[in-house]
């Protein structure tokens, strides 16, 4: 039995180093259908498979309703929002994936915007319940830019918002990445182009969310127009191309 003893230690250091070099060669040694890989605490998801992760709750439209709603392909996840859909008040309809985490945690999500009207955003999404939660998208309204904002016991709260009368931070960019992280009740936000190292911190906010939260990403898309001209919005379509959240 002694003799058995360095053997098996040597077949377990041959097994880690394996993993490791699975990993550094962007070979996760568990990987979920729909695309999802275990990160111990939360996971990664690229959109590499043929649905959703096991770990996402969808809410939206159902498939068998034939309506717009989400689709895994190509290596995006594409979400559909119909005219309508919001985050905001007491209209609680933006399709969105969620996934559950507890205590501190980072997320991050990759996302090509392509929306341009009065209101559509997209982005990431901390959900407690239907009174208190946290987005952090790219948007348009008056102008194009970054939406910060959160609802606490039902008042929304904008902190910063691309419309005329609140802080802004405008962007044109189509393709970004998306950042959220707390620690506590602190939730600090981040943004920046896929191409860039480091991302560019936005603002951080006090809120007092449960030990557990979904977090995930939404598509909202409004029709609004001042003279009431506008025609009604075609389904707004956003592509996701990653998601990450990490303890």
């Amino acid at each position: 039995m002694r003799r058995a003893v360095p053997f098996v230690a040597a077949l377990l250091v041959l097994a880690a180093i394996g993993a490791v070099v699975g990993w550094r060669l962007g070979r996760p040694a568990s990987r979920a259908a729909g695309g999802g890989t275990s990160t111990g605490c939360g996971f990664a998801d690229e959109f590499d498979g043929n649905g959703l992760d096991a770990r996402w709750t969808w809410t939206g439209p159902s498939t068998e309703s034939g309506e717009p709603g989400h689709a895994v392909e190509n290596g995006d996840l594409r979400i559909t929002a119909v005219n309508g859909a919001d985050l905001h008040g007491q209209t609680l309809t933006a399709p969105r994936v969620l996934t559950e985490v507890r205590g501190d945690f980072s997320a991050t999500a990759g996302l090509e915007f392509p929306g341009g009207r009065n209101f559509q955003s997209a982005g990431l999404l901390v959900w407690s319940d239907e009174r208190n939660f946290l987005r952090l998208e790219r948007g348009f309204s008056d102008f194009a830019g970054i939406v910060f904002e959160y609802t606490e016991n039902g008042s929304p709260h904008g902190i910063v918002e691309p419309a005329v009368g609140f802080r802004a931070l405008r962007t044109d960019a189509v393709r970004l990445v998306l950042r959220l992280q707390r620690k506590g009740n602190e939730f600090t936000a981040s943004w920046g182009q896929p191409e860039e190292e480091v991302l560019a911190r936005i603002d951080a906010v006090t809120l007092p969310l449960g030990e557990v939260v979904r977090v995930g990403v939404a598509v909202v898309s409004l029709g609004r127009s001042p003279s009431g001209s506008t025609p009604p919005l075609d389904p707004l379509t956003v592509p996701f191309r990653s998601f990450t959240v990490a303890c």
